[in-house]
């Protein structure tokens, strides 16, 4: 296959509505087998390279030297210029600074902190679901998912609990595909987490917000934007992708009915289940690299300054790695899947995201006898992310 030909398919990859109509699954078959380092032109820039192999994907996640993060990560707004919070904020450092923040997040998003939150996730995500089955119908994304993944970011960073209700319409803006909407809510959301910085910085707290403001690189202190930009991205990064993983999950066990059975019957919540999931969702979709120097990669010569979009859907059902991968199999072991990314970028909060959706598989198999769709599902619209954004069930009590 020529790289011309290559191209005509991954074109398909710079437009969002391939995402929302659901094609892009036979986009990414088509180039992995084909051609798995494509370029992908676009109407209103340079241009990409998409990464759609297992095999190179994990290759350019993982060399941060070459394919560097700190000019951007993903496929919005003027993504052929650098970001302005380059430097500033985790994803968009580089070692040594990322390795010295990443170091004084760590120990709130692992170990006896997820411990301590377990309790408490699990009982506020039970009130939630006896509301909803109460109900009998509802809508996933919104009655459910953003609730859940918001009550374990504010407890993360230490944000009061009665806020939750008020921020739930801007957090659901923020994935709006209207971009007023959209960039109004970005803004809502930026004072509220500013304010909550500066409340923070009157009365520090046992928090992650108070960890970011007291952090240190190179024995200097955070400067106010950084730890502004800190704090937003640890809150958004929980909200967007776990929302979206645990809409997928029902929205996979709702049209599975055979991996729903096998999990109602399974005397305990299987590690499997969890992670099969995390790859069958893959709520990332591009993560974008620049390429700092001039390489090769899958016999495609790579300028330095390029982007690469490395497609992480698509790595996931590589058939080279997954048997089947077009198949839920709550039992599928191993599964190296790459859902939080790998090296040094690898999700900070993966350890939160597994306890969420362990919790939630867990209880809903317990509580509802079965799922049934109660109107047509909407995927998002995105090349940032990727996933079912609306989802109204009927479910009954078990």
């Amino acid at each position: 296959m020529t790289g011309a030909t290559g191209a005509i398919q991954a074109a398909a990859l710079a437009d969002p509505e391939t995402f929302a109509r659901g094609d892009a699954c036979r986009v990414f078959r088509h180039l992995r087998t084909q051609e798995p380092v494509a370029w992908t032109p676009e109407p209103d820039g340079p241009g990409f390279w998409s990464v759609t192999r297992y095999a190179e994907g994990a290759c350019v996640l993982k060399d941060a030297s070459t394919f560097s993060s700190v000019e951007g990560t993903t496929l919005e707004g003027n993504r052929w210029q650098d970001d302005p919070a380059a430097g500033r904020m985790l994803p968009l450092m580089a070692a040594p600074a990322h390795t010295a923040l990443r170091r004084i997040l760590m120990p709130h998003v692992s170990g006896p902190r997820v411990d301590a939150l377990r309790h408490d996730t699990a009982g506020f995500l039970a009130h939630v679901l006896e509301e909803c089955t109460e109900r009998g119908r509802f809508e996933v994304g919104d009655g459910l998912a953003t609730r859940v993944a918001m009550h374990v970011a504010f407890r993360l960073l230490g944000l009061p609990p009665e806020d939750e209700a008020g921020l739930l319409p801007v957090v659901r803006d923020t994935l709006s595909c209207n971009e007023s909407r959209r960039h109004l809510a970005d803004a809502e959301l930026l004072i509220y987490v500013s304010e909550a910085v500066e409340v923070r910085r009157r009365h520090p707290a046992d928090d992650a917000i108070s960890a970011i403001m007291g952090a240190e690189i190179d024995g200097r202190p955070l400067d106010d934007e950084t730890v502004l930009l800190t704090v937003l991205n640890v809150m958004s990064a929980g909200l967007t992708t776990t929302r979206l993983a645990i809409t997928g999950a029902i929205h996979a066990l709702m049209h599975h009915p055979d991996q729903w059975r096998w999990l109602q019957r399974r005397p305990d919540m299987p590690g499997t289940a969890v992670e099969e999931v995390l790859r069958w969702t893959s709520p990332a979709a591009a993560v974008v690299r620049t390429a700092h120097a001039d390489t090769v990669l899958a016999g495609r010569r790579i300028r330095r300054g390029q982007r690469v979009a490395v497609w992480i859907p698509s790595l996931n059902a590589d058939e080279a790695v997954f048997a089947d991968p077009d198949r839920l199999r709550l039992d599928r072991a191993p599964n190296r899947h790459l859902g939080f990314g790998t090296g040094m970028h690898a999700c900070l909060g993966m350890m939160l995201a597994r306890l969420e959706l362990r919790l939630l598989m867990s209880e809903i198999r317990r509580a509802w006898a079965g799922i049934e769709p109660d109107g047509p599902a909407e995927r998002l619209t995105s090349l940032v992310l990727q996933g079912i954004d609306r989802l109204p069930v009927r479910v009954g009590p078990s």
